[in-house]
């Protein structure tokens, strides 16, 4: 693949023309967030960032990508039911009071561990679904004999799905504006569907949860707002809002950072999460779903023989080795090992957060 000629070579009045087109079709589209800001929404929304141009990626690796995230699929799913692998790598090796006494990532990493206990004390009373929803992945092309390498498992808050159904679709949009270029046809944009796929499958955990009824109603709340609002019916274990609406699915844009639980109220904070996850409700994604996507995970799972636990090389419909050869390389700095990869060859490296949702 030959990238020199591309992006095509824009005059200024070609690139003003499209830089107008782009963000105006981002804006009236949703292609657009709110970042923090002093003024009230919509005033304060502004397009996401965007290219004029869409970014050249091989054909072949966009349909081995397509074909193994199914197997990704079932994987972190079977890794989130394995109680026992989560509990040996995310776990604590403490009681409530956090006491060390190994070092544990439920240990090091208090929010990690603040979820891993709550999680268990479910598990002990019995108060855990094995139904839930997710998840998404995200990729990068390795120049190197062009093929992908997984980069990290995200399991919760897809907004960058519809963002890029969107961007998709002004890309294709302002072909026709664009400079002639071989590339830049409508059969080199593959037709994005990604909010229709996100849709059918939180209407598939409504259809899971078991209420036959349409027109599927839906409630934004904040984790603050549910601390007053949310309850549990006594009988049924539904999640109920205000003492009337039942809820099916619980879908979480946030909650996978400390930050969206604030100091001056974390308890009542983390024990509203903890209700939502004893409720009977799918979520999306339940708690051991989303530790499933830590980058622990990522690195224990490139171990010999740990894959296989989740996915047997002999299970048909599953390939393993092409699985593992999607992988890139990851080091724990939590060994002298670790330590003196990171010195010694850091300018090929990339330092990433443990927690699912890093950047």
């Amino acid at each position: 693949m030959n990238t020199e000629s591309y992006p095509p070579a824009l005059t200024p009045d070609q690139l003003s023309h499209l830089h107008k087109l782009a963000t105006t079709y981002a804006l009236s589209h949703g292609l657009c967030y709110l970042p923090p800001s002093p003024s009230s929404p919509p005033t304060s929304s502004i397009h996401a960032p965007l290219s004029i141009f869409p970014s050249p990626f091989p054909k072949k690796l966009f349909e081995k990508a397509r074909r193994i995230q199914g197997t990704y699929n079932v994987l972190y799913s079977r890794i989130a039911m394995d109680e026992d692998f989560l509990d040996d790598v995310l776990g604590c090796s403490t009681g409530e009071q956090g006491e060390k006494k190994g070092a544990r990532v439920g240990d090091v990493d208090t929010f990690v561990g603040r979820l891993w206990r709550g999680w268990k004390v479910l598990r002990e009373k019995g108060e855990i679904s094995q139904v839930f929803l997710g998840p998404i992945i995200f990729y990068m092309p390795q120049r190197v004999n062009l093929e992908i390498k997984q980069v990290e498992f995200n399991t919760i808050s897809s907004s960058f799905g519809p963002l890029s159904e969107r961007a998709a679709a002004m890309h294709r949009y302002l072909l026709h504006s664009s400079p002639t270029h071989p590339w830049l046809n409508n059969e080199n944009l593959p037709v994005n569907e990604t909010t229709r796929g996100l849709a059918e499958g939180l209407a598939k955990a409504h259809e899971a949860y078991g209420i036959k009824k349409y027109g599927i109603s839906v409630i934004r709340q904040t984790l603050t707002q549910l601390i007053t609002s949310a309850s549990l019916d006594p009988n049924t274990s539904a999640l109920l809002i205000n003492n009337e609406a039942e809820i099916s699915v619980i879908y979480f844009r946030a909650t996978y950072t400390p930050n969206d639980f604030p100091k001056d109220d974390e308890e009542r904070h983390y024990n509203t999460r903890f209700l939502l996850e004893k409720s009977r409700a799918i979520k999306c994604p339940s708690i051991p779903l989303q530790l499933a996507g830590s980058k622990k995970v990522q690195q224990i799972l490139a171990e010999p023989g740990v894959l296989e636990r989740f996915i047997p090389a002999s299970e048909p419909g599953y390939d393993s080795d092409e699985l593992r050869a999607s992988w890139v390389g990851m080091f724990a700095l939590d060994s002298d090992s670790g330590l003196a990869r990171a010195k010694n060859d850091y300018s090929n490296l990339v330092l990433k957060p443990q927690r699912e949702g890093g950047g």
